[in-house]
């Protein structure tokens, strides 16, 4: 039993480590949280975060100063935004939009894209993609998986997507010298509480497990 309880502490400490390496603050205030730590290729103006594994393919790219800040205030974001999205596509890998929608995050709209490719074993066929313009700045967060992986794709990437967290962000144009340069990493401690509870509810358990019976 001591052994089987020693071990399981053993893996609520890795989970803790690999949980404190999953959310990534892309810029100041901008937070997305990925299944395990990303990799990370930062070039002049643009950086990319990706990961993959069993499930699909994650990925986040940050165009800086996408919008020069003159021009943001009559952009017409649904069609720069499918602009964009039009850009991107390769035509060598015939894919077909399904949907298209739009929402909003901390009234920062963004629009999401639903797409089928032709099967490609070296690339996902089930894509999704979301745009989002923070400021002049633009976020390109992508979602690609097989098709047979089809019945959990819409799943997991609503928790990718949906895990993109705006703090104290304004939604108004800003101007590039005041944005913070710093690209470092920082982890959010608030997303492994709970890693907390369950040591503190195994260690109630140890407690009650080490007591000795009443003669």
């Amino acid at each position: 039993m001591r052994i089987y309880i020693a071990l399981l502490l053993s893996t609520l400490f890795s989970s803790h480590f690999i949980v404190a390496q999953q959310v990534i603050e892309i810029n100041p205030g901008v937070k997305l949280t990925f299944p395990s730590p990303p990799s990370l290729l930062d070039t002049l103006g643009q950086r990319v975060y990706d990961y993959s594994d069993a499930n699909g393919y994650y990925a986040c790219i940050l165009k800086m100063n996408a919008v020069s800040v003159d021009k943001l205030a009559n952009l017409d974001r649904p069609k720069f935004y499918k602009t964009i999205f039009e850009s991107m596509q390769d035509p060598s890998h015939q894919c077909r939009l399904v949907n298209q929608s739009s929402g909003s995050i901390s009234d920062v709209p963004f629009a999401d894209f639903y797409s089928t490719c032709k099967p490609d074993p070296d690339f996902p066929d089930v894509r999704f993609k979301r745009l989002i313009l923070l400021g002049s700045d633009l976020y390109i967060i992508d979602y690609w998986t097989y098709q047979s992986n089809a019945s959990k794709s819409h799943e997991n990437k609503d928790l990718f997507f949906n895990s993109l967290k705006l703090e104290n962000i304004s939604v108004s144009p800003f101007i590039p010298s005041a944005i913070n340069s710093s690209n470092s990493q920082k982890i959010d401690w608030s997303s492994y509480t709970w890693v907390f509870g369950i040591i503190g509810a195994l260690v109630i358990i140890l407690f009650f497990l080490r007591k000795k019976p009443k003669k």
